[in-house]
């Protein structure tokens, strides 16, 4: 397809999220690390429901973290509900389970 003379067209990746184009990391990656959660979006997959978060990392800029810990997804849904985003965070891990601070 050709575009109109004098007309430029956008294209579809211009409205991917910022983060979209980066490796997403695990939270494996930044456990025990002072984060900024941006924002997030929920995906379901075959293992059920999971999110692409935006986090802020001191020196890093923003990158894209993938999750499926159910207590991290119930946070952010109360986090983006409450109308707090962004907001500071730490993700620990206690054996299998993950806690926010």
């Amino acid at each position: 397809m050709t575009e109109p003379k004098g007309v430029t067209m956008t294209r579809l990746a211009d409205y991917l999220p910022a983060t979209a184009n980066q490796q997403a990391l695990r939270l494996d990656d930044i456990v025990d690390k002072e984060v900024t959660v941006i924002d997030f979006r929920l995906a379901t997959g075959s293992y059920g429901e999971y999110a692409f978060v935006d986090v802020a990392i001191p020196g890093k800029g923003t990158v894209p973290v993938i999750t499926g810990a159910t207590f991290v997804i119930s946070a952010l849904k109360a986090a983006k509900e409450a109308n707090v985003l962004p907001i500071p965070a730490k993700f620990v891990k206690r054996g299998r389970t993950w806690i926010v601070k």
